[in-house]
């Protein structure tokens, strides 16, 4: 990593090892780095398989999903959403589609035959608009939600993490989900597997026990729907986050960061992340990111 003074150094479970700790989750905040040593773990075929549904059956569809993820293995990863579709939805050039409950989740076992029978109980809640099933390579899974996601496009989102899923937070999810809004939509995707295995206070990232991240987003390429959207947007968000605990994943924190960065860690991590940027780089010259503020609350903390 390349400080803010111009000193190269690694950092590592030996060797620097609080910077190591506060750069896994607390992304650029204290210098560049330049080099990343990886751990891989091999994976073969990916077992990828969408549903869309129409919304009617939005409730139900919702239902089984939860209860899939529930007793899911860690090999099983994913998402629901009302709105417009992702992947194989029918999304247009203004991401605007009828509201519809699609379901996207993929399978990273060795016996892809597990996944299908998984999702076996997903099949039989409602008919299906539309199918997907593609056996491909994880890179491909990547990159699968196509031009939804691509260049050109406006979005704008605010996300919470989730504990439990209550049965007055699945009717709030639906109820806001069915609301007409063009590129609006709000999804859940599952957690848990590998990132809760890793214990909460071994790197800054946080609240490792949460099992859905949920997302309230729109995606459009009109200007002129600016301020609908990023309204719309907000109000989902607000109507959903009462029933999470107030933590958020740090890249879902969007236009929004500096409001939130303290609830991505809690306070106590934050303290510890505050002193470490005061250490590494506290005239914060690394601060166009979810920014943490050197300790001390350098004059520079907010930009010059």
């Amino acid at each position: 990593m390349v400080t803010a003074g111009g000193e190269v150094i690694r950092a590592s479970d030996v060797e620097n090892a609080d910077l190591f700790w506060g750069l896994r989750g607390g992304g650029g905040n204290f210098g560049i780095v330049t080099e990343f040593e990886f751990q891989l773990h091999p994976i073969g075929a990916v077992l990828s398989v969408q549903r869309r549904y129409a919304a009617k059956h939005a409730r139900k569809v919702v239902g089984a999903f939860v209860e899939l993820m529930d007793a899911a293995p860690p090999e099983l990863c994913g998402l629901i959403g009302i709105g417009p579709g992702r992947g194989s939805g029918t999304l247009d050039s203004d991401g605007a589609s009828s509201r519809e409950v699609y379901i996207w989740y993929t399978y990273v076992g060795k016996d892809l035959d597990v996944g299908r029978r998984l999702g076996v109980s997903l099949e039989g809640i409602a008919p299906a608009v539309a199918e997907q099933v593609d056996v491909m390579s994880y890179p491909d899974v990547q990159a699968a939600t196509g031009d939804s996601s691509g260049p050109g496009r406006r979005h704008y989102w605010k996300g919470s993490l989730m504990w439990d899923l209550s049965a007055e937070f699945g009717d709030a999810f639906v109820e806001r989900g069915l609301l007409p809004g063009a590129g609006c939509g709000i999804e859940l995707f599952s957690l848990g597997g590998a990132i809760a295995r890793v214990g909460e206070d071994e790197t800054a990232y946080s609240s490792r026990g949460a099992t859905f991240d949920l997302l309230a987003a729109a995606t459009w390429t009109d200007p002129a729907h600016d301020t609908h959207n990023v309204a719309l947007t907000r109000e989902n968000w607000s109507a959903l986050t009462p029933f999470s605990r107030g933590s958020v994943y740090v890249n879902d924190l969007g236009a929004d960061s500096q409001e939130r960065v303290r609830d991505v860690y809690g306070s106590s991590k934050f303290a510890r992340l505050a002193a470490l940027k005061e250490r590494w780089d506290p005239e914060n010259v690394f601060r166009l990111n979810a920014n943490i503020a050197p300790r001390s609350g350098s004059t520079a903390a907010t930009g010059r």
